[in-house]
């Protein structure tokens, strides 16, 4: 039902170098597509007040998530039961059908490397053989994007990941990814997160 909507912009998207503004706007306006059917009508809002006024509100609201900020000051987090949304279409079974649909797709790689999958997400892929040139692509939607074969690789969370490669990427045969992080490091050093108990600090400015 979306399929001119998803068709113009990520033509768009495509088209523009991903350092762009406009990039990530097609982005955003992509990936919050189906999910805007799935959100919860009742929205949350968020507040500063003082501790007195978030006392208040604990007793006459729902849900309630209080943080405090200072000593003067509080971040108060309670659902709105009269929320605008009400009025929005919001529908969670195209939500689940749309979800359910990605996971079919996923499904055959998922089958047809289960040997070989590494770390998986929507649209990428890491393993340690070679995938089908068939199935690779990082322009058509459906496909994987081709994301290094790998010997060696360690992935301990969502868009966190490091490995020695097969074949050389950008010049390298090892690779480091923690997604936010601009300091460089070995991917050695996420094997320190591995281990009970311990943890990995990274100091960065921005």
């Amino acid at each position: 039902m979306f399929e001119g909507y998803v068709d113009v912009l990520y033509k768009i998207k495509c088209s523009v170098d991903s350092s762009s503004p406009l990039y990530f706007i097609i982005k955003l306006l992509l990936n919050a597509l189906y999910g805007r059917f799935g959100m919860d009508p009742d929205l949350e809002i968020n507040e500063l007040v003082t501790h007195d006024e978030s006392e208040k509100i604990l007793y006459e609201k729902s849900k309630v998530k209080n943080k405090k900020i200072n000593d003067q000051l509080v971040l108060t987090s309670y659902k709105n039961p009269e929320s605008d949304l009400k009025e929005i279409n919001v529908s969670v079974p195209i939500a689940s059908a749309i979800s359910a649909y990605s996971r079919i797709r996923m499904s055959h790689y998922l089958a047809k490397y289960k040997n070989n999958i590494l770390a998986m997400d929507t649209d990428g892929i890491k393993v340690d053989c070679h995938l089908d040139p068939a199935e690779i692509s990082a322009k058509i939607l459906g496909k994987m994007k081709y994301e290094y074969t790998f010997k060696t690789g360690i992935f301990p969370a969502p868009k966190v990941y490091g490995g020695s490669l097969q074949s050389p990427y950008k010049n390298k045969l090892t690779i480091n990814k923690i997604k936010g992080v601009k300091v460089s490091l070995s991917y050695l050093h996420l094997f320190l997160v591995m281990y009970e108990g311990s943890t990995l600090v990274i100091d960065q400015y921005k």
